[in-house]
């Protein structure tokens, strides 16, 4: 389990990464998103690329946010720009 310490610090290197620009090429496919089931960026995208289009069907294909649940909204923020550069 991460200490805050260290989910202060991840959430602060994700946070540019995320919001830099709408393209997915700034995030850090092999990023750690969810500690607790030890999902990657990477294994979020293969879900959304593998047509999953909601939070609830990339949870189901890579388990994300079913630990501690403090990355749900990361998730979330992740997925939504992954969909956004499929359009």
């Amino acid at each position: 389990i991460m200490l805050m310490e260290e989910y202060t610090t991840w959430i602060i290197g994700i946070i540019p990464i995320l919001f830099k620009e709408r393209k997915v090429i700034h995030m850090k496919m092999d990023k750690t998103l969810c500690y607790c089931m030890k999902v990657k960026i990477g294994d979020v995208a293969d879900a959304v690329n593998n047509g999953a289009t909601t939070f609830e069907e990339v949870q189901e294909a890579t388990n994300v946010g079913r630990g501690c649940k403090r990355c749900v909204e990361d998730a979330k923020r992740v997925i939504e720009e992954l969909l956004l550069d499929k359009q």
